[in-house]
């Protein structure tokens, strides 16, 4: 491909802030109770990639449907299905029969990219029962993959000057979507469990972060020059922002609170694309976790649930034991990192059919 973009290292720095902040969240600290917004940032992150490739293809005449598919397919596909036989093999020995169906049910689900909708039909994010689930982080790998299914098409049919305005709409009207039902449907008798989980699966699936992503991704290739001027105010507070996020989780702010974090992090992603960001990020250590962040994101609800089986330890047990938790994260980052430099990395290269040179 010409119309790769130059690889940066503090893209991979924001992406280590997230997915460390992921890994804290599910692993039960309590000191960084927003951990989770870290998803958020990968959306953000991964929708402003991919829109600026996209868009330099596009106007290049080099974009290829089939090509974009085919190499989604090729970056998601070693570590998914790495962690899906593996989940399967070892639930066969520590699972009891009724959790493994529940299980191979969920990989089956997660393999073709619906792994939220099985999860909303089925539990809640929050609930006690989702330690139990080995496929449960897959939501967020579905939800990616529908919209990424859908975006290339839209790109392409909608007229370039509406491109921004249609993607800021669709952010605000999925951003006001919570609102509404809460409205129109505040006479249903559901459980907090079972509207939480309509939230995080469904309309609260992120769709808004990736596409506030994409504005921004979209904009930046285009070189939109006000965007940038805001970005620039926000950056020298972009330490501050993430702190917010990762942090509060809310509980200062609970009313839109996950959009405010995207709009805000999502301009520091724009200024670390233009080479202005927290000193922080651009830092060894943050660059080697975020190359590889895709793969412990993928690994490390495996290997947790693991070593509580292994263990025969409740997932309680687990979070408070120093130790543990510490091995845990270092197996964690080994078999990600074994994944990047074997398979994935392998796969990566592949030449096939559908990629142009």
């Amino acid at each position: 491909m010409n119309a790769r973009p130059d690889y940066r290292s503090d893209i991979d720095g924001l992406r280590a802030v997230a997915v460390l902040g992921v890994l804290v969240y599910h692993y039960g600290a309590t000191w960084l109770p927003g951990g989770f917004t870290g998803v958020d940032v990968f959306f953000v992150i991964s929708g402003f990639l991919i829109t600026s490739i996209l868009r330099r293809e596009i106007l290049a005449g080099e974009f290829s449907l089939l090509g974009f598919y085919d190499r989604r397919l090729r970056r998601i596909a070693p570590a998914l299905f790495a962690v899906l036989l593996v989940s399967l093999v070892a639930g066969w020995f520590l699972l009891i029969p009724g959790d493994y169906a529940d299980m191979a049910k969920s990989a089956a689900y997660s393999a073709g990219g619906l792994g939220n909708l099985y999860f909303f039909w089925n539990t809640g994010y929050f609930d006690q029962a989702a330690d139990l689930q080995p496929m449960l982080h897959m939501w967020s790998l579905g939800v990616e993959e529908q919209f990424y299914f859908v975006w290339p098409w839209l790109l392409l049919l909608i007229p370039k000057r509406a491109v921004v305005p249609v993607l800021l709409l669709f952010f605000a009207g999925w951003s006001l979507l919570p609102l509404w039902v809460d409205h129109f449907h505040a006479d249903i008798p559901v459980n907090e469990g079972a509207r939480r989980a309509w939230r995080v699966f469904f309309y609260g699936a992120k769709f808004n972060s990736m596409a506030f992503g994409c504005v921004l991704g979209y904009a930046f290739a285009k070189g939109h020059g006000l965007l940038h001027r805001v970005s620039n105010k926000v950056v020298a507070y972009g330490s501050a922002f993430l702190a917010f996020g990762l942090w509060f989780s809310g509980t200062i702010l609970p009313l839109f609170h996950d959009e405010i974090f995207t709009v805000l992090f999502g301009l520091i992603v724009l200024n670390a694309a233009s080479g202005r960001y927290p000193a922080f990020i651009d830092r060894g250590p943050l660059d080697f976790l975020g190359r590889i962040s895709y793969g412990i994101y993928m690994y490390h609800w495996m290997v947790l649930l693991l070593m509580m089986s292994l263990l025969d330890h409740s997932a309680g047990m687990l979070r408070y034991n120093v130790l543990l938790h510490g091995s845990v994260v270092g197996l964690t980052i080994l078999v990600a990192w074994l994944s990047f430099i074997g398979p994935e990395r392998y796969f990566l290269r592949l030449k096939t059919r559908f990629e142009r040179v």
